[in-house]
């Protein structure tokens, strides 16, 4: 049985705003977003296994953006419609599931 500790609460606000940057709520389909409390609870309830990875590869992100990723939610430089980074070391950047350059 996997026993690995869980995210911590500062990893699952990070996870909230990567979700929601990822699948926004969409008022046209009337869905919700990632970042959608029902979804979020599934999310952190099937990591599973991949618990350590998840953990540290929001850590990652954190330590690139400067700050917890939660606390970007005003000031990002990346968006859905440009496609621009909102890491700092990775501005200039277009990202999609990988981060590449232009």
């Amino acid at each position: 049985m996997f026993t690995e500790k869980a995210l911590t609460a500062l990893q699952r606000d990070d996870l909230r705003a990567v979700a929601a940057m990822i699948v926004p709520a969409s008022a046209e389909y009337d869905v919700p977003g990632a970042d959608d409390a029902a979804i979020q609870a599934d999310m952190t309830a099937t990591l599973g296994r991949d618990t350590p990875m998840v953990r540290e590869a929001l850590d990652h992100l954190a330590r690139l953006a400067g700050k917890p990723l939660a606390d970007l939610q005003g000031d990002m430089a990346w968006s859905r419609a440009t496609g621009r980074c909102w890491i700092p070391s990775m501005r200039g950047l277009r990202c999609g599931a990988v981060c590449r350059e232009l």
